[in-house]
């Protein structure tokens, strides 16, 4: 339901006010870990199809909208993961409903080389107000909501003859084909900023942070884990106005413009807790025992027309 509300306000105002396509190149970056279990760090190379608007008043008035629709892909690449290769010696506690790690044991770690690609959509909205705008510059503060869609899929690495690595015996098939499918929503303040260099060439930037809070599933754990942590954003971007027109329709008068822009994205995802969803026996608490973050950054390049 919160996904197809989301949909429609960013549907109805590309559709009365304009809309700005981007492409992009960049990395996704995941961190990624279970205590005395596994622990992986990897760099995916992505492409990023996007919709936007930065800033945009609402006829004269001093509020504004602001939108961001990211769809980003990756190939398979490959990652080490550092894993638990007797997990006979691993040492876990279940106390009051809350599963801890215990360190009394010292085990054996092997690297195992998995294959990774990321698919996904990243997808946020806000309405925000000017404290300050003359036209040449900008400055306002936004209430920004959102969600966050990536399936991160994994595979075991291969050799030309088609044999997993060794690692993969030691590793019991941990990461053998399994997938992470991750669902958050956010809630985030913002500021928004503009200053014109030249009549057609405008600077602006904005950046975001707030809560998050959502899900993972996982075909190995086979739950699903309730998640809460944070999520943060910066963008930079230039704006080159190439046409501008003014038109009235029925008396009602309004600006167009056809545009370039170019610009900077970072995003930022961190889980600060992790636990079995309410269906689930019990709570599995992290407190140390998982361990997940993952980032974006990226250069892009796009047009935008503004009715």
């Amino acid at each position: 339901m919160k996904y197809k509300v989301l949909s429609l306000l960013a549907l109805s105002t590309i559709y009365s006010y304009g809309v700005e396509l981007r492409v992009g190149q960049g990395t996704f970056d995941i961190d990624m870990g279970i205590s005395n279990l596994m622990q992986t760090e990897m760099e995916l190379d992505t492409t990023v199809f996007s919709i936007a608007n930065s800033h945009d008043n609402f006829s004269s008035s001093p509020f504004y909208y602001t939108y961001d629709i990211d769809l980003y892909t990756s190939d398979f690449q490959t990652a080490d993961t550092t894993v638990v290769s007797q997990p006979s010696y691993q040492s876990l506690q279940y106390n009051t409903s809350t599963l801890t790690s215990s360190s009394t044991s010292v085990v054996d770690t092997s690297t195992l080389s998995s294959e990774y690609k990321i698919t996904g959509v990243d997808l946020n909205f806000g309405l925000g107000y000017d404290l300050h705008n003359n036209g040449k510059s900008y400055f306002g503060i936004s209430v920004m909501t959102g969600l966050t869609v990536p399936l991160i899929e994994v595979g075991s690495s291969e050799d030309e003859s088609g044999e997993s690595d060794g690692s993969s015996d030691d590793a019991y098939n941990l990461l053998d084909e399994t997938e992470f499918a991750i669902l958050t929503y956010k809630l985030t303040a913002g500021i928004h900023a503009g200053t014109q260099l030249t009549p057609n060439l405008l600077l602006q930037g904005s950046a975001a942070y707030g809560m998050q809070t959502g899900s993972i599933d996982n075909d190995w754990f086979g739950a699903s884990f309730d998640v809460d942590g944070t999520y943060s954003s910066v963008n930079l971007a230039l704006k080159y106005t190439a046409l501008q027109g003014h038109q009235s329709f029925l008396g009602i008068h309004f600006d167009n413009e056809l545009y370039f822009v170019a610009g900077y994205t970072y995003k930022s995802w961190d889980v600060d807790t992790v636990e079995l969803g309410q269906e689930d026996a019990g709570t599995l608490s992290s407190f140390g025992l998982f361990d997940l973050s993952f980032e974006t950054n990226y250069l892009y390049a796009g047009i935008g027309y503004n009715f």
